[in-house]
């Protein structure tokens, strides 16, 4: 195998990993995406079911657990926006073959290795751009589901206190 071959099965392989990197981040925003939308779905539905125990407030403990029964939904509400503009199909970069670039390649004056290696980095790089907005949102949306789960447990910690003190019935 001579160095040209080597190069291209370099970039080639680069280009490919690229591309498997990016349907992992898709994989993971859509497992997010459900597990997010199953998350609100609980939240309101238990929040529907047990309103009627803080609203309307009349003491502290009501009004911290409704502030922070909001701040659920609000980080949840996020977080699942983030996922769904994640997963929005993008234009990817790929190998475009038309007749300009079959008389490029076929040009004798052309360095078919320099010009092959040079669209594959210019590819990496547009990939990498697009990526780095999906890594982005995904990164915003994983914060987001941090912060809805410690204020989950902070609301749970809020109604166990609450009811062991017999501010709630």
């Amino acid at each position: 195998m001579n160095n040209v071959e080597i190069a291209y099965n370099y970039a080639k392989a680069s280009l490919d990993n690229e591309f498997k990197t990016f349907d992992s981040l898709d994989n993971k925003a859509n497992k997010f995406l459900g597990l997010v939308t199953l998350g609100i779905g609980i939240v309101v539905s238990l929040s529907g079911w047990g309103i009627d125990i803080f609203l309307p407030p009349s003491d502290a403990t009501s009004c911290l657990s409704v502030f922070i029964l909001f701040l659920v939904v609000f980080f949840l509400s996020n977080a699942w926006l983030c996922l769904f503009q994640s997963i929005k199909i993008s234009r990817v970069p790929t190998l475009n073959l038309n007749d300009n670039v079959v008389d490029t390649l076929l040009d004798p004056a052309t360095d078919v290795a320099e010009k092959v290696l040079r669209t594959f980095v210019k590819l990496n790089e547009e990939h990498r751009r697009v990526m780095a907005k999906k890594v982005k949102l995904l990164e915003s949306a994983y914060t987001y589901i941090l912060f809805s789960a410690v204020s989950t447990l902070l609301l749970i910690f809020v109604i166990v206190i609450a009811k062991s003190e017999g501010l709630i019935k």
